[in-house]
């Protein structure tokens, strides 16, 4: 095999495990805590529907981790709850939603737009649904999570690798009522 044959190999196969999104490269099968300001995207209980809150941090709370998971387009990942290992419960924009209006645990899907995530150069997470990008907000520590359609209203978001696993789970950290 040629030098430049496996050049061109070796530079397919990095693309696939480290899809750049935007400004950032979110690896695909690491886990992050999505940190916005002072918290970090968690919730109360690992079921369908839950809702989604900024939180204040805790080490090892798996509620609180996000893992990511190739979406069905490049360039899109879908994060996958660590408190729903077993039930593979997704962040969803529920954009499509008549009622909701707030991102929620979800059915992962890798083809479902509502869990297709990009980020723009400013550190934003969205999504395109119906084609208008849906901006994460989030802005107030034990607040729900929101949504706008509008980039300057969005949260800047830092993805921070867990580096230790395990823990009980916690309790979810502050955020509203448990549903």
């Amino acid at each position: 095999m040629t030098q430049n044959l496996k050049s061109m190999i070796l530079a397919f196969v990095m693309a696939v495990l480290a899809l750049p999104v935007g400004a950032a490269t979110i690896e695909v099968g690491k886990t992050y805590y999505i940190e916005v300001g002072t918290g970090v995207l968690g919730v109360n209980t690992v079921a369908t529907d839950a809702n989604v809150y900024l939180q204040t941090k805790t080490e090892n709370n798996t509620m609180q981790q996000w893992t990511t998971v190739s979406a069905s387009s490049d360039g899109y990942v879908c994060f996958v709850n660590g408190g729903s290992s077993t039930t593979q419960l997704a962040l969803d924009m529920a954009a499509n939603s008549e009622n909701t209006k707030t991102p929620l645990l979800w059915t992962l899907g890798t083809s479902n737009v509502n869990q297709m995530f990009q980020m723009d150069d400013s550190g934003h997470l969205y999504i395109i649904y119906s084609g208008e990008n849906y901006y994460l907000t989030a802005t107030t520590v034990g607040g729900l999570v929101g949504y706008s359609t509008s980039s300057s209203s969005a949260a800047v978001v830092t993805l921070t690798e867990v580096t230790s696993s395990g823990g009980d789970g916690g309790d979810g950290g502050d955020g509203g009522s448990t549903e």
